[in-house]
Order: C-alpha cells, then structure tokens, then sequence
C-alpha cells in the first residue's frame, strides 16, 4: 500500500503478489481470479516482492501517480536496497527520497504494521469466525475471498 503526500489517502492501486510455484501464473488463474480496476496484481516463488517486482511496482504504481515529490519510507530488506535501479525509472522531474526504517524495530514503527494490517487482521479474523460458527459455505482462505 500507498499513501499520497499531502493528500493522507491511498494510492488508487493496490500491487499484490501472490505466491506461484514457478513464480508465474498457470493459463487458469488469470481466467479464474477476481479482477478489478485498483489492483495490480502479480506473481513470485515466496509470494514476497523480488527487486525485479519492486522495479514494476515503482515505475507502475508509485512514480505514475506521484506528483512534485515522492518520499518513499521503507524498512531494511534488501529487495529495496538498490536505489540506484529505482531512480533511473523515476521520472525526471519527480523529486524523490527514500528513507529507511532501521533494522528490527519494523513492528514497532512501521504505519501499515501498526495501522492497516493490524486492523485487517482484526477484520478477518471476525469474519472468519463468523464463517466457522455459523458453518457457511465460503472458503474463507481462498484468494478471491480475502
């Protein structure tokens, strides 16, 4: 997730990536997988972002919809160590910066972690609760469904 400077919203698009055993997705999934208009989604072996998917996201998602400034906070994995690639498909006059969150304090400080995904996680697992109690059928764990 994104957040805008100056406007304290998302970003229009969400990027996920999804774990795929050869890291792509077979000819079923693109045909079967819920689609919509703010998600970009992609694949990898982990379901983690490599540097290759980073480069995507930053020239995709994030340099597309910034305007003046982009002040990029990240934490200390390595995908996003190399800001050399990045700046080279920022466009020229986006000004931009990355600042890092420094190592094994990411839980502590980090927005989406205390914000987003501890509020999501709440959210699914109420949901998914009220799913096993009542024994509906929806396969609360499938992808389409989260």
């Amino acid at each position: 997730m994104a957040v805008s400077p100056g406007r304290r919203k998302f970003l229009p698009v969400l990027f996920l990536t999804l774990k795929e055993e050869k890291g792509v997705f077979g000819p079923i999934v693109p045909r079967t997988m819920f689609k919509a208009d703010n998600l970009y989604v992609t694949a990898s072996t982990s379901g983690k972002m490599t540097k290759k998917l980073y480069l995507e996201w930053s020239e995709i998602v994030l340099f597309s919809r910034m305007e003046e400034l982009c002040i990029f906070l990240t934490d200390s994995w390595k995908t996003f160590t190399d800001q050399d690639s990045v700046i080279e498909l920022k466009p020229e006059e986006l000004g931009y910066e990355m600042l890092a969150i420094p190592p094994k304090v990411t839980g502590q400080i980090q927005p989406l972690d205390l914000l987003c995904f501890r509020m999501y996680k709440g959210c699914f697992k109420k949901i998914s609760d009220f799913v096993f109690l009542r024994d509906l059928p929806v396969q609360v764990h499938h992808r389409d469904v989260i």
